[in-house]
Order: structure tokens, then sequence, then C-alpha cells
């Protein structure tokens, strides 16, 4: 599909996930099938993670992308228990990964007492013979590395203190009194760090592909975000023409299932919000920028620099085929991607939007980049292709907003205009945590008053003042819309500048170019032209000529690395901004890209 999409991933990832939300839905309907499909789903889980934890990573990465909230599309109700699909997927693949390295430790450890043995016996038997002098290389092996978590990252450290600090917010809230079961749920979410382990002793092992790795799971984030389009337009259809209703069915299989919200805005206008569009939001930057990089220069043929997958010696027909399919395939999922981001009504992804474009244009602007370096035509191609791509996107949303049946004292321009300036249940909730919130900060500013730490605060959700009437609809919670003040309340600052040094370390790395070994080794120029064109000279000898493509080969691929870090750190970006309004540095949904952006400096 193109040179950062794997076709067949894209295909299985979009046809199982269809098929998950329809029994997600029958499931919600009837407790039986929903157990049944948890069961399957999860014995699934295990015989694949055991034949090859890859897959069961990408599994992982799926549910995570569409799973939303809660990853709840599936559950097991026994009782008091009540175990998520993502929970149970985590708990497997964790666990085979666990006895993986487990397995590894035991062989090793035989090994070296065979060797150890080996090595006793020449020893003696030198001593013996009257030579002590012996060399051997079998006493010292390497020590077993935790999945590679640490290495040549420089981040030991800082990781190993925000582990501390972690479980001292776990103990802090106990020894507090707060309730145990707020503090198990508020720690839990945290526990998702843990398939850091799995995932990067995958994608640290020599025999990993590690583009081709990247490359299936940017597909399955496609997959996952043409799938949340096609739900946002659903059921923002349905609902703002009257086919389903607040309190209705499949209202209610989004709010119990956490899939989204669904709220009811002026002129009979629907807001369909999904935790899991953030992102949608994050794989606009990625098409976003990747695109920008291989549509400059077309005459240069960039795109066989940029895709591993070219060769030099390919048809030209082949070459313009995959280059017209890359380019359909580009401007598809940046409108979809767009059109959510437009349909959630986040002021906090459109907050984000803005300022991670602002810092979009100044890398180019003030960052000598490797492969464009024009950034003025480029600054104004992007604000065209932006402009198309809105324009495509509203009108999108207009078509489906008039489709029949016809509604009636609809004014779109009004809605959008309310929702910039204007509060509502959700943003009002939002700041009257603020106050409550600050006053509960002051109390342990510096080591945080640990899990689990409840505050109360009056919303404005309607369903609460309609429940808590007599209470004017204060509500008590450990959970907090404002990221960065709720880990504050639950490990102070000091937990919090570790975290952000973690965080910015990965955005140091990401941004770190290192492109002159590569232009060196191939000679190239600064405008991306080999000097040294003998591959294209028939009378080239056949060894040079195949030295010379395997090093333009291996240039490609860096080339690859420098985009998809490029890609990560504005997509990151992102996530720190979202995360001022909405918790999601503290939730599996950032956590999890947090950790492939981590995995991605890894080499």
């Amino acid at each position: 599909m193109s040179s950062i999409i794997n076709a067949k991933y894209f295909k299985i990832t979009f046809f199982l996930l269809i098929l998950a939300e329809i029994l997600s839905y029958l499931g919600w309907a009837h407790p039986i099938i929903n157990t049944i499909c948890f069961v399957v789903i999860i014995l699934a889980m295990l015989i694949l993670c055991l034949k090859k934890l890859e897959w069961g990573i990408y599994i992982l990465l799926a549910e995570l992308f569409i799973g939303s909230k809660s990853g709840a599309m599936f559950s097991l109700n026994s009782g008091d228990i009540n175990l998520s699909v993502r929970m149970g997927i985590f708990v497997v693949v964790t666990g085979v990964w666990l006895m993986h390295e487990l397995m590894r430790i035991i062989k090793r450890i035989d090994a070296n007492k065979i060797l150890a043995l080996d090595w006793n016996y020449k020893v003696c038997h030198s001593r013996a013979s009257g030579n002590p002098k012996i060399k051997s290389n079998a006493v010292f092996h390497e020590i077993p590395a935790c999945a590679g978590m640490t290495k040549k990252t420089g981040m030991a450290k800082n990781i190993i203190l925000f582990g501390i600090v972690l479980c001292w917010a776990f103990v802090w809230g106990i020894i507090r009194s707060n309730d145990f079961g707020n503090v198990f749920l508020d720690f839990n979410n945290w526990l998702y760090f843990l398939v850091a382990l799995p995932l990067t002793r995958i994608y640290t092992n020599e025999n990993t592909n590690k583009h081709k790795f990247i490359k299936n799971i940017i597909s399955i984030l496609s997959a996952t975000a043409v799938i949340i389009f096609l739900k946002t337009i659903f059921l923002f259809y349905i609902f703002t023409h009257s086919f389903a209703f607040i309190g209705s069915d499949i209202y209610k299989w989004v709010r119990d299932t956490g899939v989204g919200e669904i709220t009811n805005m002026a002129g009979g206008f629907y807001r369909v919000f999904m935790q899991a569009q953030i992102y949608s939001l994050i794989l606009f930057f990625i098409i976003l920028f990747c695109h920008s990089c291989e549509s400059r220069n077309p005459e240069k043929n960039n795109l066989k620099f940029l895709d591993p997958d070219l060769r030099q010696d390919d048809k030209i027909n082949k070459h313009n085929k995959k280059n017209f399919i890359l380019l359909i395939t580009y401007y598809l999922l940046l409108i979809t991607t767009f059109t959510v981001i437009i349909l959630s009504f986040s002021r906090s992804f459109w907050v984000a939007f803005i300022i991670t474009l602002l810092f979009y244009y100044f890398i180019i602007l003030f960052f000598k980049l490797p492969i464009t370096h024009y950034p003025l035509p480029i600054i104004f191609h992007s604000f065209a292709k932006l402009f198309f791509i809105a324009t495509i996107s509203l009108g999108l949303v207009i078509f489906i907003l008039y489709l029949p049946p016809k509604i009636s004292n609809l004014n779109l321009i009004a809605v959008f205009g309310q929702r910039a300036t204007q509060g509502e249940a959700a943003s009002n909730s939002r700041v009257n945590q603020l106050k409550p919130l600050l006053l509960a900060i002051t109390k342990h500013p510096l080591i945080g008053s640990g899990f689990g730490t409840t505050v109360t605060y009056k919303s404005n959700d309607p369903r609460i003042v309609n429940e808590t009437a007599g209470q004017s609809g204060l509500v008590t919670t450990y959970a907090f819309e404002w990221g960065y003040l709720d880990m504050i309340l639950k490990f102070g600052l000091v937990g919090l500048v570790i975290y952000l040094i973690i965080i910015f370390k990965i955005l140091g790395r990401l941004l770190k170019l290192k492109t002159a070994s590569w232009r060196t080794k191939l000679k190239i120029n600064s405008n991306n032209q080999i000097q040294n064109n003998n591959f294209l000279d028939p009378d080239f000898r056949r060894d040079d000529k195949k030295e010379e493509d395997n090093n333009k080969e291996n240039y490609g691929l860096q080339i690859t690395d420098y985009r998809l870090q490029m890609v990560f750190f504005l997509a990151l970006i992102a996530l720190l901004v979202v995360n001022i309004f909405s918790p999601y540095l503290n939730h599996p949904l950032g956590i999890g890209f947090l950790i492939l952006s981590f995995v991605l400096i890894l080499k």
C-alpha cells in the first residue's frame, strides 16, 4: 500500500477488528456471547504467543489502539471479578515473555556450568603439562539483560528511580489509609509499562527486522484509525439523524464498554468522543511528515531512497503505480484522521494539533534536515495540503449532516463557535476540579499523597446531578482530567520531574540527527544526489555494483529510521500537550505510545 504500510497486516487487522466490534455489541446484549468471545480471545492469544511472541505484541497493540478508555470491548464478569480483555491480553503477553526469559536464563546457566567445567579441566591439564598459561573466552559470558530496556539510552537510573516512585506512591497510598480498591486501580494503569519488556526484547532481537516490525505496527495503527473513523461517522450519523438517542441500547453499549462518550449539543448536533481518537491525532502527524518527506523533489527519485522495498532496477510502470497508490493511501488516511479530530470536538485535541503543527514548521525552518532542504516551498506545500484536507474533511461532515432525513434548525457554524468559545458540562466540570485539586496537592507537594487519593468537587455532568440531586452534584473520585496535576497529587513534584526527564530524553534521542556518516559513505551532496552514480554504468563491475546497491539500500534504511524518529517526535509532542487537559500519560493509551517511542531509539 505504501512505504510505511504493510497491506497484509492492514487488511488482517481491519477485518478482525470489524468482526470484534460486531461481536462486542452482541456480547453486550447477550452476556454469554461476551464470555465465550473473551475466553476464545485469551486462548488464541496464549497459543499465538507461545508460537511467536511478536504476534501477541501485534494483537496487544491493536486492542490498545481500538479499545479506548477501559479496553473492555469484551470482559469476564463473575461475582466481584471484572476482567477486561485488555488486562487478559496483558497478562498473557507478559506471562509468556517471562517464561521465555526464565528458560533463556536457565539454559545460559547450564551452558556456563559446562563451559566452566571444561575451562577448569583445561587449566588443570595445562598446569600438569607445565604450561600454566591458557586463554579462554568461555569464562565470562554476558549476563542476560532485561530485554535491552536501558541499552544505549542513558536512562537506566531514571527508569529505576521512576519505578521506585511508583512503588512509593502505592505503599504511601496504603499507609495513608486510602481505599485499597482505589489504590490498586490507580496503580494498575502504570503496570502497563511492563509491556516494554517483551516489546524491547523482540525489537532488539538480532533476528528481528526492525524496519518491518515498526512498519507492521504502523499498519495496524492505520487499520484501527480507519475503523475509528467509520465508527465515529456511523455514530455521528445515527444520533444526529435521530435513529438513536441518549439512553438507547447503542448509547449504553458505547458507555458500558468504555468505547466513548456521546453528547447532545446545540441544534440536534451530537459530539462523538472516544479516548482512542488520540491515535487518530498521532497517526495524522505520522502520515503528514512522512508524506512531506517523500513528496520532495520527485525528479530526483527520492521515493526510491525513502522506500527500502523499492530497487533501482524496478520497471518504471511498477514504480509509478506504487507511487500513485502511496499518494492515494496517504491522502485517505490524512482525511480520515482529520475528520475524526474535527468530530471529536475535543478542544485538547485541537490545541495539541495547532501546537504540534507549529513545532513541525519550526523544525523545518530552523533545523537542517537531511531529506528536506527547501523549507519555504515545503511550508507553502504543507499549507496547501492542509487546506485541501480540511476542506474535504469539513465537506464530508456537512455531507453527512445533510443526508436524509433532514435536520431542522441546524446551524453548524454556531455549533463550532459555541464549542470553541463556551464551556459545557465536561469542560465546566474540569474547571471545577482545579481548585480542590490544587488544595489537595498542597498537603504533600513533593512526595505526593499516594495512589487512590480522592478529591471532592462539583460536577456539571447531568447524570451525576440527577443521581445526587440532594448533594448538588458533588462527586468524589481519584481520577482527574488534569493529567500533570493528577501525577503531582499521587507521587509529587519529584516523581513528575523524573517522569518528564525520561520523556524529554526520549524526545532528545528522537530528534538527534546522525547523518554525516551516511552521506560520507555514499558521497551524498546537499541536494540528496549520489555524486558517484557508477551503478548506472552498464560496464561497471558486478561486485562493485552490488556493493553500491547495498550501500544505497542501507542509506535508504537509515533515512527510514530518521523519518520514523521525526514523526514519533511530533506525535509525542502532541501527546504531551493533550495530557495537560486529558490524562493520557498515566493511562495505557498514552503509556503504550511512549513505550513505542522508547523502543524506536533502541539500536
